[in-house]
């Protein structure tokens, strides 16, 4: 077997790190601000609850993801994620409530090896996910067909969803 390439990534302060370019046969400084900053805030944001709202106790059937969703994914190092998008605003608390961690992480455990978090995308209707050790270390370092994870958002939207009856009557008219 051929060695791998492995990245190896770190923090370095920026005034350790000297910026500068060269043009025509000379060298220039560049100046980069080292000041510091603050991280934007997170903003909260609350998800309803789809009980009683989609069907209460209806008959459920379960349909695939990609009838409810569209997904995609990428990767940072050994990390994936995969954003789901509800095809419409009000099946978003039905898929926050069947789309858990644990869940995606049971899906998709042949290939995530650590923790799956979840966050809410405000104003988009949407999901995120991050895999992490999703990737068997990621880029040239993966010994997979996919060390990038663009197929992992695929993979997801096989997952089998249960919906009330009505919302899969909906959802087979989407697609």
């Amino acid at each position: 077997m051929s060695p791998l390439v492995k990245p190896f990534s770190f923090l370095l302060d920026k005034r350790e790190a000297p910026a500068s370019f060269s043009l025509a046969g000379r060298r220039e400084e560049v100046s980069v601000p080292c000041v510091g900053g603050t991280l934007p805030r997170a903003v909260p944001m609350s998800i309803p609850s789809a009980a009683g709202e989609l069907g209460g106790l209806e008959a459920i059937e379960s349909v695939p993801l990609i009838r409810l969703a569209w997904a995609r994914s990428g990767d940072k190092g050994n990390v994936s994620n995969v954003g789901v998008v509800a095809r419409r605003a009000e099946w978003l608390p039905l898929l926050w409530e069947r789309l858990t961690p644990l869940r995606v992480k049971a899906w998709l455990g042949h290939l995530v090896h650590g923790e799956v978090e979840r966050f809410p995308l405000p104003g988009i209707r949407a999901i995120n996910f991050v895999l992490h050790e999703a990737l068997d270390g990621g880029g040239p370092s993966s010994r997979r067909l996919d060390p990038l994870g663009k197929g992992m958002a695929q993979i997801l939207l096989d997952m089998p969803i249960d919906v009330p009856r009505s919302v899969a009557r909906d959802a087979r008219e989407e697609v």
